[in-house]
């Protein structure tokens, strides 16, 4: 569970250094990004749940 936070700064830090392309909105990465996150979450709870 200590990779979680890390990761997650490693990720938002890379997202703010990258400069986007014309037509390509904000939203649409950051809700991608989200969803992809909640995904790494859910699977890292489910591997390292105490009930297994």
């Amino acid at each position: 569970m200590v990779i979680a936070p890390s990761s997650t700064q490693l990720s938002a830090r890379s997202v703010c250094i990258v400069s986007l392309p014309p037509g390509v909105s904000w939203s649409k990465i950051l809700t991608r990004q989200f969803v992809i996150l909640k995904q790494h979450i859910m699977i890292l709870e489910y591997y390292y749940s105490p009930e297994k």
